[in-house]
């Protein structure tokens, strides 16, 4: 699907957590959740928040964090609130290709 319907209902993932980060590629990073799902990531992402003293947060301090809410912003952006006031944003940033997947539940974005 083109972009990210505005009804799509992804409040299974809230209560997963993050155990794993893999980096396979410059632009394909895949998250592993505790639920026994995962979330490929093709298109643009960002994190935001900080860890530590005013350090901004990166993709690997999302390791062992919970997800505790799920925020569709548009058609193209999703955020998924971690714990510990983070966000991972997900970016639906090419016409062409898919750029978020959900599986096993095989949703294409």
């Amino acid at each position: 699907m083109f972009g990210i319907p505005l009804d799509l209902d992804l409040s299974f993932l809230v209560g997963s957590k993050i155990y794993e980060v893999r980096h396979l590629q410059d632009n394909y990073v895949v998250l592993r959740l505790s639920s026994q799902r995962e979330i490929h990531v093709e298109g643009g992402y960002s994190v935001a928040g900080y860890v530590g003293i005013n350090q901004p947060a990166k993709l690997s301090d999302l390791v062992d964090k919970e997800i505790v809410g799920v925020k569709i912003r548009s058609t193209t952006e999703l955020d998924l609130l971690m714990s510990e006031g983070l966000v991972l944003k997900l970016f639906d940033n090419s016409t062409q290709y898919e750029t978020i997947g959900i599986y096993p539940e095989a949703i294409i974005i």
